[in-house]
């Protein structure tokens, strides 16, 4: 029997709501995102999965739900080298307040595996090594219904060839399934971010 669990996602270092938080059930690519507020509501088949709860900049939590309303506290990451998040606001219609629960898209080799090919594929630019630039490039595009990649737009950039690159990797990677509602493609946004690291 489906059982549904709710909670709210705050940030550890302010206690402020984190609207756009993606909340997956561990092992599959179905979940959902917090609404404005931070509040999610995601229906699972079995009882107490882990969820897992992961945002651009801060550290991927895992939960064992195991009652109905599991409230989680997110802190910054410095560590991780590379992050993928789906960014599906445009999931939530007009008058619906939680997003629904959804198969959120997805590279076709797995989410781990996708970063592990951007870290290791990673071109560093001469440009970048010349003038010693170093730091996270974030890079958000759409995954259309047919899975084809369109409207790459840098929301963060470092310059130097780096912003270029981030772009050619995730081009070039792997093929991508799209976002489903009721099993039904829908278009949606999905947020990569990868850290330029002078080679030491």
């Amino acid at each position: 029997m489906p059982n549904v669990i709710r909670g709210q996602v705050t940030s550890a270092e302010d206690g402020s709501v984190l609207p756009g938080v993606n909340v997956i059930i561990k092992g599959s690519t179905i979940g959902t995102v917090t609404d404005g507020q931070g509040n999610y509501e995601v229906t699972v088949d079995n009882t107490n999965p882990t969820l897992v709860y992961s945002f651009i900049g801060l550290q991927s939590t895992e939960v064992k739900a195991d009652r109905q309303e599991v409230n989680v506290q997110m802190a910054m990451d410095v560590t991780q080298l590379s992050e993928l998040v789906v960014v599906t606001y445009d999931l939530i219609p007009a008058g619906e307040s939680l997003p629904p629960t959804v198969d959120l898209a997805h590279p076709e080799i797995g989410n781990l595996a996708f970063r592990q090919y951007l870290e290791k594929n990673l071109r560093y630019p001469e440009q970048a090594k010349a003038n010693k630039v170093e730091g996270r490039v974030t890079v958000q595009f759409t995954v259309e219904t047919n899975g084809t990649l369109t409207s790459f737009a840098i929301i963060r950039g470092i310059g130097s060839g780096c912003d270029e690159e981030l772009v050619r990797l995730i081009k070039e990677g792997s093929k991508w399934i799209p976002t489903k509602k009721d099993n039904v493609p829908v278009q949606d946004k999905v947020k990569v971010r990868l850290k330029f690291e002078l080679p030491r």
